[in-house]
């Protein structure tokens, strides 16, 4: 099919709304038959503390190419895990767009084993697709526009009206025939072992917090900009937030945004009115906990203990050097994606250049041992990788002669 295509489209109206076992159960046995399932889901993570699935739509293509889809809902009275078995059959292509978030989800919450993924943003990327997102991968083959007005509505809230889950049905409807033509680029650029390895990397990834709950203020961005003590605020003050957060059952940037978290931290006012000064008269989260984020504050001043740290590879700091390599193997990242027409992620990702900058593996073997890098990517750019490794460790030891 060429751009200029559209793929065929079936009407919004025949998919199931599935709040109870039997129904679920008979769409489970329509779902065996079919060799290809797209799965999306819907969460409530915008609105609540807790986050949960709130919604899972499902499409299943058979054997005959007929698509069947269902917008099941976890919150019924349903027995969410009879989806299992289906999910965890190898022999079952389970396609997602964007897969790590759902996935991550599936398994926090209802244990689900998934093999055979096939994420269909890693494979818009791998082809080089600039605009990967599914409004525009639903554009550009199928001419269709998506409506974007319940892109942060609550899932968890009941009823959900029709126009809702008519979005909501559509995040799976096109995903196996975009597959398929994903599929065909991907293998036209030889990116297939990119695409295949990727996939596979998700279906062992689970859910668990990025950091240490003691360092998780440090993940705050601009705190790696704030001074030691206002870092030691800011950690008393990202505790109080969190606290607040999950008593009241919000997201904590609905407690207090970034901008202002950072402001409190870095000036640590004293004072009612310092505090007010800072975030305006009007804000409703100082008015009515203002007494405990002057506490909150003061805690910080009074620490005086060492501030965790986040490291990199192996626990090692980073050197001006390893910044220096970074950006060399930046460069030369860069360069390398424009001349594969891929975005820079798609050859070598900033995380592994940075390990690589610390460690400085010289020849193949030790690439391959860097943390983060890939298979696909220590078979293709090992050589490039260890040249420009060579290549600055050779700069470094004429410069260091020069100046004997």
């Amino acid at each position: 099919m060429t751009d200029g295509a559209r793929l065929d489209i079936a009407t919004p109206q025949d998919y199931l709304v599935i709040e109870d076992n039997a129904t679920l159960a008979n769409f489970v046995v329509v779902l065996g038959r079919c060799p290809v399932v797209a799965v999306d889901i819907e969460s409530n993570s915008l609105h609540h503390y807790t986050e949960r699935v709130s919604l899972i739509q499902v499409t299943g293509r058979d054997g005959d190419g007929v698509c069947h889809h269902a917008v099941i809902d976890p919150l019924a009275d349903v027995e969410v895990p009879m989806l299992g078995p289906l999910l965890a059959d190898p022999e079952v292509v389970v396609v997602f767009h964007g897969a790590d978030f759902d996935v991550v989800s599936l398994k926090r919450d209802y244990g689900f084993t998934i093999h055979n993924i096939y994420d269909t943003m890693i494979a818009a990327r791998a082809a080089g697709i600039e605009r990967f997102g599914l409004a525009d991968l639903v554009q550009r083959y199928y001419g269709v526009t998506l409506n974007k007005k319940f892109q942060k509505h609550d899932w968890s809230e009941r009823p959900l009206g029709k126009d809702a889950l008519d979005y909501a049905h559509l995040d799976t409807r096109y995903l196996p025939e975009i597959m398929d033509e994903l599929k065909r680029l991907v293998l036209e650029g030889g990116r297939d072992d990119l695409v295949a390895e990727e996939c596979v990397l998700i279906e062992s990834r689970n859910w668990a917090p990025r950091v240490a709950p003691e360092e998780a203020f440090l993940t705050v961005k601009g705190a790696n900009r704030l001074p030691e003590d206002a870092q030691r605020v800011l950690r008393e003050v990202h505790a109080w937030r969190e606290k607040v957060a999950e008593k009241r059952d919000w997201p904590p940037f609905k407690v207090m945004g970034t901008d202002l978290l950072l402001a409190i931290s870095s000036a640590a006012p004293d004072t009612a009115q310092a505090l007010e000064h800072i975030a305006g008269s009007r804000n409703r989260m100082v008015r009515r906990y203002g007494p405990e984020l002057i506490e909150a504050v003061a805690a910080g001043k009074a620490t005086t203990d060492k501030l965790p740290r986040l490291k990199n590879a192996k626990g090692r700091r980073y050197t001006r050097e390893d910044d220096l390599l970074f950006n060399r193997l930046r460069e030369w990242r860069n360069a390398q994606a424009e001349r594969e027409a891929v975005e820079p992620s798609m050859v070598v990702g900033n995380q592994v250049l940075k390990e690589v900058s610390a460690l400085r593996p010289r020849d193949e073997a030790a690439l391959a041992a860097v943390p983060a890098i890939r298979r696909w990517q220590a078979r293709r750019y090992a050589a490039a990788l260890t040249a420009q490794v060579a290549a600055f460790e050779a700069d470094e030891a004429g410069g260091a002669n020069a100046g004997a």
